[in-house]
C-alpha cells in the first residue's frame, strides 16, 4: 500500500493498493487508487486582476516608464482607479475525490 502527499501546498492524499497474482504464463495486476481521499477543497489559485474591469488601464507619462518599475497602488490612487471586487478571491480549487480501478493482464511474449 502506498500513501503519499502530492505536494507540500496541497493536502491531497493518494491511496494506492497493488496486488499481482497469476501463474507463469499470464499475470494479473489489480490496482485501486483514490485521489483526494478526504474530499478537501484546497484553494489552488486566486484572482490576480487588480484593476476593475470597467476602470480602464493605468496611464504612464512615457511608454518606457513601465519598464522602470512602478507602485501599482500609488498609481491607482493618483489616477482614481478602482480595485476589482474579485481581486484576491479564490477562483481555482483542488479537484474532487475520485477513484480509479485498474485491472491489467500481462501475457507472455511470443516465442517465450
Amino acid at each position: 500500500m502506498h500513501v503519499g502527499h502530492m505536494s507540500p501546498l496541497v493536502s491531497q492524499i493518494r491511496v494506492q493498493r497493488n496486488r499481482a497474482a497469476g501463474e507463469e504464463s499470464i499475470k494479473v495486476r489489480f490496482e485501486l487508487s483514490i485521489f483526494n481521499l478526504f474530499n478537501s477543497s484546497i484553494v489552488r489559485n486566486k484572482d490576480q486582476t487588480i484593476l476593475h474591469p470597467d476602470g480602464g488601464q493605468l496611464q504612464f507619462a512615457h511608454d518606457a516608464d513601465i519598464f522602470k518599475g512602478f507602485n501599482t497602488a500609488a498609481l491607482m490612487k493618483a489616477q482614481n482607479m478602482r480595485t476589482s471586487p474579485l481581486y484576491g478571491l479564490a477562483n481555482g480549487f483542488q479537484g474532487p475525490r475520485n477513484t480509479r480501478l485498474q485491472l491489467t493482464f500481462f501475457f507472455p511474449e511470443a516465442g517465450s
